[in-house]
């Protein structure tokens, strides 16, 4: 979409709908989430970005390496194993 890399997250009740997900190093990535079942958010660490719902946000992963993707807001028993990663490569 427009010349930026597009990365749809989908959350249901424990999970997100990938393990992990791919981004180019050094260019913009459109971020965005999705709930698909049950209230849940993202917070991807090493880039501090926070996303509910319907929210996108553009970030530049200027680092190769795995950056973790965990549940943000408390959805249950299975929250602490709600996780996923970003791969920059």
């Amino acid at each position: 979409e427009d010349g930026i890399h597009t990365v749809v997250i989908k959350g249901r009740n424990f999970e997100f709908d990938q393990e992990e997900y791919t981004v180019p190093v050094g260019e913009p990535v459109k971020l965005v989430y999705r709930d698909e079942q049950g209230a849940h958010g993202i917070y991807v660490e090493g880039v501090k970005v926070r996303l509910r719902n319907k929210e996108e946000t553009t970030v530049t992963f200027t680092e190769p390496g795995t950056y973790e993707v965990i549940c943000s807001i408390y959805c249950g028993p299975g929250h602490a194993k709600m996780k996923s990663v970003i791969v920059a490569q």
